[in-house]
């Protein structure tokens, strides 16, 4: 996962980016138009869709937590969550323009009778960083979670 790391006072984002593919085998095969769900707590919800070149691109409010919701059950692909925390952002980071975090998503089909259970909670948990000033996703939680 990339990380970049900028910002802007009362109006600083969190700009999300990156690229939704499908694994088969040892290849990644790249999806367009995969539904994506940004859910901000206490706030309600929006989708979005990856565009005509598997990129996604969506800005999230600093102060505020969300689970985003990779792909669709119904398009025959197991769904991902990736949960984000945008707490904890000094006043004095927030001076220079918008944070950035890039990463891309691995999406695979339903398995018939498959356990997909472990896939019901996130698969990576993201949140700011102190100490370098950006956007990480937390190790722990996610070497938990693989």
């Amino acid at each position: 996962m990339a990380i970049t790391a900028l910002s802007q006072p009362d109006s600083c984002q969190l700009e999300v980016k990156g690229l939704v593919l499908k694994k088969k085998g040892d290849k990644h095969l790249n999806l367009k138009d995969v539904p994506i769900k940004i859910n901000e707590e206490g706030k309600g919800s929006r989708i979005i869709r990856s565009d005509t070149m598997w990129r996604f691109n969506f800005s999230l409010d600093l102060d505020s937590k969300y689970e985003i919701v990779f792909g669709d059950t119904n398009l025959g692909y197991v769904q991902k969550i990736v949960f984000f925390d945008t707490y904890g952002v000094p006043h004095d980071s927030r001076s220079g323009g918008d944070f950035n975090y890039v990463f891309d998503i691995d999406l695979f089909e339903n398995i018939p009778y498959g356990d997909t259970q472990t896939l019901k909670k996130p698969v990576a948990y993201i949140v700011y960083d102190k100490e370098n000033d950006h956007f990480s996703h937390t190790k722990d939680y996610t070497k938990r979670e693989k």
